[in-house]
């Protein structure tokens, strides 16, 4: 029994003497881990929504309170088209005239403002068409948050539909 005797002194756990010290010794390590993970500061994690940026937030915003200015452009190209939206990006009306251009640029031209009308959530309203179906005329294009409004032959106040 020499050799059993030996493996019980050698392996506690299986049925050799157990000294109480060392498990003792291995939960008082562990409390004193634990207490160190309390101790440590907690971080707050922050998260940042991230930035939403309108088309139009980099412009004035107390348009209301500013005197309106209206500009007239009559496009002698399609590069003068630029003006139309970078004017109605400044919050400034325009009246685009077509008449004297080409039936080419004016349709051109009409397409591009109606476009930028509709990315700015703004409105347009022809002034004067040509009775045949070109698209030569006068035309009104203001931007977001300016209504227009038309008076039909009875005196009626009516806002016009989005075309």
């Amino acid at each position: 029994m020499d050799f059993l005797d030996s493996i019980k002194n050698h392996l506690p756990f299986i049925g050799g003497s157990v000294a109480e010290d060392e498990y003792d010794d291995d939960y008082e390590e562990d409390d004193m881990v634990e207490e160190e993970y309390d101790e440590r500061p907690k971080r707050s994690v922050k998260k940042s929504a991230p930035k939403v940026s309108m088309f139009r937030s980099n412009r004035r915003s107390d348009a209301d309170n500013e005197a309106r200015e209206v500009a007239t452009i009559c496009p002698q190209s399609f590069e003068d088209m630029k003006k139309v939206t970078d004017k109605l990006r400044d919050n400034v009306i325009v009246i685009l005239n077509t008449e004297a251009c080409d039936v080419d640029l004016a349709r051109r031209s009409l397409d591009f403002c109606y476009g930028t009308i509709y990315a700015l959530d703004g409105d347009c309203e022809p002034i004067s068409v040509s009775q045949t179906n070109d698209p030569c005329g006068i035309y009104l294009f203001t931007p977001y948050q300016t209504k227009i409004t038309t008076d039909s032959n009875n005196g009626d106040s009516k806002e016009e539909e989005d075309y």
